[in-house]
């Protein structure tokens, strides 16, 4: 069952709204524009995501797709999918690079229309995440859920290696959408004893719904657009 289903991004809808009161000829225009073109690919590899998490054939389990929830009173964690049950849970973070990707235990290398760029390691990144909704969850319930965590590579042209040195912790780390349900089902099968009760289990699904909190862009100021840039009138 679907707890929280995805959205569009609000700040897909504020940058499209903004590009169309945007002079063509703003300094700014292009870089909106890639940020925006950014954002939609990795929109779309949520999406890709979702279909697949749908067809997961579990009872018991709620999915929560797009949570952003509070370390403390400034500072949060975004999860892009999570499948929840009373004995486990699972986080999936969706990429949608395009070329080729080389995983290391450092950093993540695209390699791109011959230039290579260096990312941060996105297993490490949904680690973290696993690591601060286990700590959320602990805190509130006083329970220590098993747990684990997947990146999810959604653009089925991206061509995925791995460092040898790493390659025993990331190939199991790194799936592709057509694979969610196998990693997951055995997941699953590992993991029979429920730690808490039925009620317990909708107070955790109420806390989260509760304690997500959407981020809201400062878009103008971000990139440096003045008020009296922008086109006025109905379009």
């Amino acid at each position: 069952m679907v707890k929280k289903a995805r959205a569009i991004p609000l700040r897909i809808l504020v940058l499209e709204a903004l590009l169309r009161r945007l002079p063509i000829d703003h300094p700014g225009r292009g870089t909106i524009e890639a940020d925006l073109i950014r954002r939609k690919a990795g929109f779309k590899g949520e999406r890709s995501l979702d279909y697949f998490m749908r067809h997961l054939p579990f009872n018991g389990h709620y999915i929560f797709q797009d949570l952003r929830l509070p370390l403390s009173d400034n500072i949060f964690f975004q999860i892009d999918s999570l499948l929840l049950s009373n004995r486990y849970f699972i986080i999936y973070d969706a990429k949608h690079y395009s070329g080729t990707l080389t995983f290391e235990e450092q950093q993540m290398l695209r390699t791109y229309e011959n230039l290579q760029e260096a990312f941060p390691n996105p297993i490490v990144q949904v680690e973290n995440q696993q690591y601060h909704l286990g700590s959320l969850i602990r805190n509130h319930l006083n329970i220590t859920l098993p747990n684990t965590s997947f990146v999810v590579i959604t653009n089925p042209s991206t061509i995925i290696r791995f460092d040898p040195k790493y390659e025993h912790v990331s190939s199991q780390k790194v799936i592709r959408p057509t694979v969610v349900r196998q990693k997951s089902e055995l997941f699953w099968r590992e993991q029979q004893k429920p730690f808490f009760s039925d009620s317990d289990f909708q107070q955790l699904s109420h806390l989260l719904l509760k304690l997500d909190t959407p981020l809201i862009s400062d878009v103008l100021g971000e990139f440096k657009v003045s008020v009296n840039d922008i086109i006025p009138g109905i379009l």
